[in-house]
């Protein structure tokens, strides 16, 4: 909780987002503690994504993905879905469909993909954003460029690891930014880069804020209200356009990962 509440304090105006992994999924059984973390989590104006995984569109969706999205609604009313492992093909276009589909029947305000590479250009639009490159050491601009076919940014993201911060070049990553609406890079590596939270992340942060002065942030709206929360919320809406700097962390609780969100 320490680093994502130091986040949110030090940039009030943002919005932040944090996915959680309780096993792979939501497990076999409520785990109260991160139950409890949840709710601190969107006390403090963190939207809250479950995670499950395709197994590259393999996975069958009636018996294993949507118990997984129903889990996260009854034991953690979660805000939206984390899709891992969506590294899938053009013959795949209807699962990524009904999976899309599918969280929004479950009242899901928003929803990932990640690939961690390119994608056919007919998946864009159907999830709300795909991570587009996943892998070690920062991206050659040109090749976010090829795989965004030049299209709107808030529909790609991308994450780097086992970067160490002598790389970290602002001139790069606002220029990177406005190829791409989600940025996570962090010096931690493999086996596992998503263990802890990157030790720069202060000034990836200060970076990206600059972008954030003097703009407006406005909420997607898909035009249904948030589940078991006692309120109505408007949220995203694929078609509008967002601006300001939209932070996202990808919070997996033993297994940090995070994904700093900016967005024109």
């Amino acid at each position: 909780m320490g680093p994502v509440n130091r986040v949110k304090k030090s940039i009030s105006n943002l919005p932040v987002n944090g996915v959680i992994n309780p096993a792979n999924g939501p497990g076999e059984a409520i785990d109260n503690e991160i139950a409890a973390e949840v709710l601190q989590l969107q006390a403090a104006g963190i939207t809250v994504l479950g995670y499950t995984f395709t197994n590259n569109c393999q996975r069958p969706i009636t018996d294993g993905i949507s118990e997984d999205i129903d889990k996260y609604r009854e034991w953690y009313n979660v805000d939206g879905i984390f899709y891992d492992e969506l590294n899938c093909q053009e013959a795949d276009l209807e699962y990524v469909e009904t999976l899309d589909e599918l969280a929004n029947s479950r009242g899901a305000l928003f929803t990932i993909g990640n690939p961690g590479t390119g994608i056919p250009e007919s998946f864009i639009g159907i999830l709300d954003n795909y991570i587009i490159y996943e892998d070690r050491g920062l991206p050659a601009l040109s090749l976010i460029e090829e795989r965004t076919f030049g299209l709107d940014k808030r529909h790609f993201s991308i994450t780097a690891f086992g970067v160490p911060e002598t790389e970290i070049n602002s001139d790069y990553i606002l220029a990177l930014s406005e190829l791409v609406q989600y940025i996570y890079i962090t010096d931690d590596d493999l086996p596992n880069p998503y263990d802890t939270f990157s030790s720069y992340i202060d000034e990836l942060f200060a970076i990206l804020s600059q972008q954030a002065d003097d703009k407006e942030y406005h909420q997607y709206d898909k035009g249904y209200q948030k589940y078991d929360r006692g309120y109505q919320q408007e949220q995203y809406d694929k078609g509008s356009q967002q601006h300001g700097l939209n932070d996202f962390l990808n919070r997996i609780f033993n297994m940090i990962r995070i994904l700093n969100t900016m967005v024109e």
